[in-house]
Order: structure tokens, then C-alpha cells, then sequence
């Protein structure tokens, strides 16, 4: 090394001054025994510092020597020798005297903790990100599905405006014909036969009253919305409806209430009104203004609905006309609209409630109204 130009030497007191002069940057390698290097490097702590591979090896021998005859001692050594060497106790020593291999092991819980955060980051953005993207399309969908829903919500009002139009048609065309017909054969007759001339004017009269009631009770239920939905004493209502009707001095009514305080409804109570007055005139006009009505209004299911029965004497509902009283139009009287029965269920079903035929015979007829009650309840 001494004869090679572009090196300078520099002597060290000691292995650890060469170290420490090594540390400090004074030089920029040492020559040293590797194990009293890794022994001095281990207990003040240096760093780093780049260990190459050995350039000369050193081997150490080591020896006792003992005066002849001192066979004790001897034997204690080697007995020693052997304990120490059939355990792990040399290599301790050696770690002792010799210190431990500078090793640099590959950070592995860094990497580790570093992967972990990143992943983590990346699963947290991906989250986000899957969130954001399923809002957008819930929306997207909410929006798309409301769009459909009012389209169908129209087509359904034409598809119902468009058969009411033509039930209406097909009702108003008869008592028209008829009229027409009627006016003719005034026209062509003249007024020569007085007979057939009041004749003819009673079938005008009852044809034009007809029309009259089909278009009014159109107009009267189109007129009937949920304006003031409250909560309705049905007491009252029934009361109400059997004042305002004037009954005939032939009918005679059996009204009872059940448990008063719990008999109210969440509904408008011209609704309510409307319902109660049409079944009531309907039980009137079955019973053909003599006879007897009940009324009977009583909590059910455990109070959470409220009852109405409306019972009359009249001749009952034959068997063939009980599936069809709930359509438009069909009515069984001909001065009837059929209009009542079938908008009066409906105005029903629109409140969560129902409108059935309970029981029919020769003696008599029950409707029954079921209605979700608004006892202990806010609106």
C-alpha cells in the first residue's frame, strides 16, 4: 500500500482511534482485526460504516501451559473445556471478548408498515370514489324512475279519462236517442192526440233528468277532494248526514255508537260526508222510502280501525248483480247513475280503508265501512 501513490497513509494509535478517525471523516478507510473492529463499532455505537470482506486472514491460537505434575489442574481445565465448549456458553464468550457481527437486516417492517399505509390510502380513496359514483347513480336512477312514474301516472289518468269518456258516452247516448226519437214524433204527431202528446212529454222529461243526474253526480264527486284532512268524529258526520237528508216519516232508523271517544278518523270530512249520505239514500231508495235503517259505528281490530255498518230492509242484492255494483255505470234502477257505490270506494280506498257488501238477502242488505283510526295518533 506505502508504494502506491494515490494512497496516503496515516498511522492510528489504536483500533479505536482508527474508528474514530474513520467516524470523524479524517480518513477514508482503516485496515483492522475484524472481530476487535466489530467489538469496538458495537459498544460506542458507530454507524455508517461499510464492512469489506477480509483482506488478510488471521487466525488465533490459543493455549494454556501448565508445570509438569499438576495433574489436578489439569483435569479441571479440560473438564471445564469441555463444558464450555458442549454448550452455548463459547459462543457467548466469544460475542464477549470478539463482539457481534455488524449486520444490516432488511427493514422488512418498514416496508411493511409503508405498503400497509399506501393500501390502505388506495382503499380509502377507492371508497370514496365507489360512494360517490353510487350516489351519482342512485340519483341518476331516482330521477329516471320519477320520470317514469309520472309518464305512467299520466297515461294511466288518459287510459281512465278515456274509459270514463266513453261510459259517460254510452250512457248519455241512450237517454239522448231516446229524446231525439221523442221529439221527432212530437214534430211529425203534432198535438192532435193529447194522450200521446204527454206521453211522449213524460219520456222527454224522464230522459232529460237522466242526463241531468249522470253529469251532476260526475260534477258533484269531481268536486269532492281531500282539502282538510283531520281528525273526523264519525259520530258527528253520521249525525249530521241523517239531519241534513229530512228522511221520509216511513223510515225509521236504529242508530248506535260503540265506545264514542275512540270512533274518530283521519280523513276531510266532506269526504266522509259524501260517502255516508250516497250509501245512506241508496239503503232509502232499496227500501223504497219505508222501512228501517241501521246504523251501527264501533271500534274494531283491537281499536285500531274504526267500523260502520249501514243495514236496511229492503229486497236485497240478487246474486248476479253483487260482482257488478262496484263498477261505473251499473246500477240495477233506472233512474240510478251507478255512479255512488263505485266513486264512494274509491274515496274509501284513497284514506287506507275499505268498502264492502258484508251480507245480503230478500230481507235486507249491509255495507260495511272499515276505516284506520286516528286515536292516539298525529297527523
Amino acid at each position: 500500500l506505502s508504494k502506491n501513490a494515490t494512497l496516503r497513509l496515516v498511522k492510528a494509535d489504536s483500533a479505536l482511534d482508527a474508528l474514530k478517525k474513520l467516524k470523524n471523516r479524517e480518513v477514508t478507510a482503516i485496515i483492522v482485526e475484524r472481530d476487535t473492529a466489530l467489538y469496538y463499532i458495537q459498544k460506542y455505537g458507530i454507524e455508517d460504516i461499510k464492512m469489506l470482506e477480509d483482506i488478510i486472514p488471521v487466525s488465533f491460537a490459543y493455549c494454556f501451559a501448565l508445570g509438569k505434575g499438576n495433574e489436578k489442574l489439569l483435569t479441571d481445565l479440560n473438564r471445564a473445556i469441555e463444558r464450555v465448549t458442549g454448550a452455548d456458553t463459547y459462543d457467548m464468550l466469544k460475542r464477549r471478548w470478539f463482539g457481534t457481527a455488524v449486520s444490516r437486516p432488511f427493514p422488512w417492517g418498514t416496508v411493511i408498515t409503508i405498503a400497509a399505509s399506501i393500501s390502505g390510502l388506495l382503499l380509502l380513496l377507492s371508497g370514496a370514489l365507489w360512494v360517490f359514483f353510487l350516489n351519482s347513480t342512485i340519483k341518476k336512477k331516482t330521477r329516471q324512475i320519477k320520470e317514469m312514474h309520472l309518464k305512467m301516472v299520466e297515461t294511466d289518468k288518459l287510459a281512465v279519462l278515456g274509459k270514463l269518456a266513453g261510459q259517460i258516452a254510452h250512457e248519455l247516448r241512450t237517454p239522448l236517442s231516446i229524446i231525439h226519437n221523442s221529439v221527432y214524433l212530437l214534430g211529425k204527431e203534432g198535438g192532435e192526440d193529447k194522450a200521446l202528446f204527454e206521453k211522449r212529454l213524460g219520456v222527454l222529461e224522464e230522459k232529460v233528468k237522466l242526463c241531468s243526474n249522470i253529469l251532476e253526480s260526475i260534477l258533484s264527486y269531481s268536486r269532492v277532494k281531500a282539502e282538510t284532512v283531520a281528525s273526523v268524529s264519525v259520530k258527528e258526520c253520521v249525525e249530521e248526514v241523517l239531519h241534513d237528508l229530512n228522511l221520509p216519516k216511513e223510515i225509521t232508523t236504529d242508530v248506535s255508537f260503540e265506545n264514542e271517544g275512540a270512533l274518530t278518523v283521519f280523513m276531510d270530512l266532506r269526504q266522509l260526508y259524501s260517502v255516508l249520505r250516497n250509501l245512506f239514500l241508496n239503503s232509502i231508495q232499496a227500501m223504497n222510502n219505508k222501512g228501517r235503517l241501521e246504523i251501527k259505528v264501533l271500534p274494531s281490530d283491537k281499536g285500531r280501525t274504526v267500523t260502520i255498518r249501514i243495514s236496511d230492509t229492503g229486497p236485497g242484492i240478487v246474486e248476479s248483480a253483487r260482482n257488478k255494483i262496484f263498477n261505473l255505470f251499473y246500477s240495477s234502477n233506472i233512474t240510478n247513475t251507478g255512479l255512488g257505490l263505485p266513486i264512494s270506494r274509491s274515496i274509501i280506498e284513497a284514506n287506507n280503508g275499505e268498502l264492502y257488501l258484508g251480507e245480503t238477502s230478500h230481507r235486507g242488505s249491509c255495507f260495511i265501512i272499515k276505516l284506520p283510526s286516528s286515536r292516539g295518533k298525529k297527523i
